[in-house]
C-alpha cells in the first residue's frame, strides 16, 4: 500500500502554530500512522508513529519525486497549477521555449524553469531528460 500526500502550502507553518493550546497542524493537516523504513543500520520491526502530513511545498509540490523514489514505474500527476498552459503558444512547434508557458511544478522535473521557487530547491528537481517535456505536452 502506498500513500501520496500534498497539503495546502501553509502545512509546514501550521504544524508550528498553536491555537487554544493545540497545534494548528493537528487540526488542519492530515495525519496517518507511518512505519519507519528499516535498514542494516536500523534493523527490525518498529512501531508506527502518528505524523502530521503537510509538505508546505518546500521541495516538490507534486509528489512525483517521492513516487519515483519509491520505484513507481507509472505515475499520474494531477497538478492544480499556479500557471495555466499558455493557450496562445504552439507547444508542439519545434524549438519552442516552454519556460513560463507551463507550470514550474512540471517543467522543473525536466530541468526547465527550475530556478527560484520558495526556497531555491526547485532547481534541483530535474528527474527527466529535458528533451522529453515537449513531446509530453503535445
Amino acid at each position: 500500500r502506498a500513500v501520496g500526500i500534498s497539503s495546502a502550502a501553509f502545512g509546514a507553518f501550521a504544524s508550528k502554530l498553536a491555537v487554544a493550546g493545540v497545534a494548528a497542524g493537528a487540526r488542519f493537516d492530515p495525519q496517518a500512522n507511518l512505519w519507519p523504513i528499516t535498514s542494516g543500520r536500523f534493523p527490525g520491526a518498529h512501531p508506527a508513529m502518528t505524523y502530521q502530513l503537510g509538505d508546505g511545498s518546500n521541495l516538490d509540490n507534486t509528489g512525483i519525486i517521492a513516487a519515483l523514489q519509491r520505484g513507481a514505474s507509472h505515475i499520474v500527476a494531477l497538478i492544480n497549477a499556479d500557471t495555466p498552459l499558455d493557450s496562445g503558444a504552439d507547444l508542439c512547434a519545434p524549438g519552442v521555449d516552454v519556460a513560463g508557458r507551463v507550470t514550474r511544478q512540471l517543467a522543473e522535473k525536466f530541468g526547465v524553469d527550475g530556478a527560484g521557487g520558495h526556497f531555491g530547491f526547485y532547481g534541483h528537481n530535474q528527474v527527466f531528460d529535458r528533451a522529453a517535456l515537449q513531446p509530453l505536452l503535445c
